[in-house]
């Protein structure tokens, strides 16, 4: 058999009427290898995905032998950038520069002082006073007929400083980032109302007019996080201190006169994409008093349309609520930078020229840029301000039984076979579908066990794992749809393990993980626990297992809607509730408060190490009493240990400090390749 590519060229007009007949067909078009030269290309799938309305897709990745993923792509940076980072962040404290100011009467809660600091921060860069030291335009005074104001890079002049009027607050998860901006938005509402004024009188009127609003619009990535900024609202403010509107559908154009009218304004990152994509939005028809990105990261790709409808928005003030910055590269930043309008380095090639550039260079000040512009618009806190411990964790290294030996030897025997046969075969488009369905096989392997390799339904299509397999094409710098139902890879079949299967007594058979796992928490039922896997199929049988043990438990994952979320966490968050929470990481992980547990089970290493401690933030938050206990399950001589845990330890040096770098090695190797005895160099013939 030959592979076949096949272009589609046609007139624009065209594009969307063909990109239903091959979409109901079931084929969705990859960016072509060739025939690109001279002509406009437009694929009609990188739009939303209208089955998931809080979703947008991102550029898929092209299945070709350029494109093979080898988990050796990321190198390493050296020890002493690591110190150079680190040494920048903990510069970003600005104790000296600002003040515990007054918190307006509105809020009910005690501030604590480094909340206080952050706000006036904030108040700092949205009035345009950021201290003299820190700001990137400096004082020249050399003509005394007409003195100005120089940019520190691009040597640009201007009368007065051209601030920002917004920044980053990237302190870590727990230091109660979300009573700052409340606070701040109480603190600021004259402000915001002598803004009105000043609009309504510069704004276009009839019926395309864009109304001025003294709201804060805050944007999460979910309905649920939604939820808990609202539960926020409630807990620190007095009754009708704060109004408020919750915005998650298409509203008529005139919605937004009475949008403008609250003073905060909820939303998700998917609902402002999906409107500005129809042209029918009601946010987009506002000046904003000031927008604020929770999670801002989410961001990151520039290429998404959820970036271009984010950064399209109108707003006196842009704020960026985010632990981490910086994920894989100093472009994740430039995201961020030109979201936040920062003059002249919010423009892609200058923010490289000036930012990213410099920071490959071997000069001794290849990093003073990016602490200049840090200094100037980022504050960044530690848990250590407030002495928290690091929680203790209990590492369970469990061996297989010889039953379980010998059928994960059998799966790593076959997976080496089919992946050997492709490499032999030279069908290099196939090598990262077969890696990464066989590094699912052995990691659920590893979760959940089997004694016999049966035919299961949930492996004939790698879409009942996207979310992994995002997860780990995520931590490849090779995204593909993001969290859709759908990947690039060719499907494949074949001989698959079942998840659950009976011993010859009839009697379930349970993998020694589990088994740990619910020894672990009948030795400690008096606390609350959490329990976290990114496998559904795993959870399902965790909970069986407790339950056959009278363990009372509630499980959250995916497909929940999401009043049944809510339901289910309030109930947790009882005394009476249940002792156990099961929850999917694509759910748990991000933004919830669940400071009532004071134990976490993490049943298997992740991929990305910042999905872990955001896992474990849940419960490491402001004002709880009760220490936390983590505990970490791998299994011993496996995939887990020799492939997973390495990568995690490369992808934590990466990013120390939140920031990190990557380029493409060809000559770097592939470990997993290497665990299975692949010829490596097969690949690059």
């Amino acid at each position: 058999m030959l592979p076949l590519e096949i272009n589609v060229y046609g007139t624009r007009e065209d594009a969307e009427e063909a990109g239903n007949i091959l979409s109901r067909a079931g084929i969705f078009l990859q960016r072509p290898l060739n025939g690109l030269d001279g002509v406009d290309y437009h694929n009609p799938h990188l739009l939303q995905v209208e089955a998931h309305p809080e979703v947008l897709t991102t550029p898929p990745l092209p299945v070709t032998q350029d494109s093979i993923v080898t988990p050796g792509l990321h190198v390493e940076i050296s020890a002493q950038v690591n110190e150079s980072i680190d040494s920048i962040l903990d510069s970003l404290t600005h104790h000296v520069d600002t003040q515990e100011i007054p918190v307006d009467g509105r809020i009910k809660t005690k501030l604590l002082d480094h909340q206080k600091e952050a706000i006036d921060f904030v108040f700092q860069r949205e009035r345009g006073q950021v201290p003299s030291q820190l700001s990137l335009w400096k004082y020249n005074d050399r003509d005394m007929d007409e003195p100005f104001y120089q940019h520190a890079f691009s040597g640009a002049k201007r009368r007065q400083p051209d601030e920002a009027n917004g920044g980053i607050i990237a302190d870590e998860m727990g230091l109660g980032k979300s009573l700052v901006i409340l606070s701040t938005i109480a603190g600021s509402l004259d402000r915001a109302k002598e803004f009105v004024a000043s609009e309504n009188q510069l704004l276009s009127t009839g019926p395309s007019r864009t109304y001025p609003s003294r709201a804060t619009l805050i944007i999460a990535p979910s309905s649920l996080l939604i939820n808990n900024w609202i539960e926020e609202v409630y807990k620190h403010t007095y009754p009708g201190g704060l109004r408020f509107h919750k915005h998650l559908g298409v509203e008529r154009h005139a919605e937004a006169a009475r949008l403008s009218e609250k003073d905060i304004v909820f939303t998700t990152y998917a609902t402002v994409a999906a409107e500005v994509s129809r042209g029918k939005s009601a946010v987009a028809h506002i000046k904003w008093f000031r927008i604020v990105l929770d999670e801002a990261h989410d961001i990151r790709n520039p290429t998404t349309n959820q970036f271009k409808a984010i950064t399209s928005l109108s707003a006196q003030h842009r704020w960026c609520l985010t632990g981490t910055p910086i994920q894989n590269s100093l472009e994740d930043l430039g995201s961020l930078v030109s979201f936040l309008k920062v003059p002249i380095l919010e423009k892609p090639p200058l923010f490289r020229k000036f930012i990213t550039n410099p920071t490959t260079s071997d000069s001794k000040a290849c990093f003073q840029n990016l602490r200049a512009l840090l200094q100037a618009i980022c504050l960044r806190r530690t848990k250590e301000i407030l002495n928290f411990p690091e929680p203790p964790t209990i590492f369970r290294r469990l061996p297989f039984t010889p039953l379980e030996q010998a059928a994960y030897d059998e799966l790593l025997s076959t997976c080496k076979t089919k992946i050997n046969m492709i490499v032999s075969n030279r069908r290099h488009g196939f090598i990262n579908s077969t890696m990464l369905e066989s590094l699912f096989k052995l990691r659920l392997f590893c979760n959940n066990g089997n004694t016999s390799l049966v035919p299961h339904p949930e492996w004939n299509d790698l879409r009942e794992h996207s979310s992994e397999a995002l997860a780990y094409l995520s931590y490849h710098d090779q995204n593909i749809c993001d969290n859709s139902n759908f990947l690039v890879f060719p499907p494949t079949t074949g001989p698959n393990m079942h998840p659950f299967a009976a011993g010859g007594d009839g009697v379930p058979y349970y993998s020694s993980k589990l088994l740990a796992l619910v020894s672990d928490i009948r030795a400690g039922t008096e606390h609350k626990s959490i329990v976290f896997s990114g496998w559904k199929t795993t959870l399902t049988l965790a909970g069986e297992l407790l339950r056959h043990h009278g363990i009372r438990l509630d499980m959250i994952e995916g497909s929940l809607p999401l009043t049944e979320r809510i339901k289910v966490l309030n109930n947790f968050r009882k005394v009476s509730g249940p002792n156990v929470l099961l929850m999917t990481l694509g759910t748990g992980a991000v933004g919830l408060n669940l400071a009532i547990a004071s134990r976490i089970y993490l049943l298997e290493p992740q991929w990305n190490p910042s999905i872990e401690s955001q896992a474990i933030g849940r419960a490491l938050r402001l004002g709880r009493t009760t220490p936390v206990v983590v505990f970490r399950y791998i299994m011993a001589g496996t995939v887990e240990e020799s492939y997973v845990l390495d990568r995690q330890k490369r992808k934590l040096q990466l990013a120390s400090g939140g920031f990190g770098k990557a380029k493409t090695v060809s000559s770097e190797k592939n470990p997993f390749l290497e665990l299975l005895d692949v010829d490596l160099a097969s690949l690059r013939h």
